[in-house]
């Protein structure tokens, strides 16, 4: 599962999660277009909180968001 379908597993859009997160929505995309290959410990921490996940759930959604990318 990747950082797209993680968020949407949870019904949430991405200005949804960056209010509940405080994270920036353009953040939110750019992790989930594979394009941030090293985000901020905060950041992943938050979205982890806003997911209702552990932190790996969301570094391996991660991982595999930027594989997803470098293959397209």
């Amino acid at each position: 599962m990747n950082l797209r379908e993680l968020r949407e597993s949870r019904k949430l859009t991405q200005d949804k999660v960056a209010e509940l997160g405080f994270v920036n929505q353009a953040t939110v995309s750019q992790l989930e277009l594979g394009k941030i290959l090293d985000p901020r410990h905060s950041t992943l921490k938050a979205l982890a909180e806003v997911y209702g996940v552990r932190l790996q759930d969301v570094v391996d959604a991660l991982n595999i968001s930027i594989r997803e990318a470098e293959a397209a």
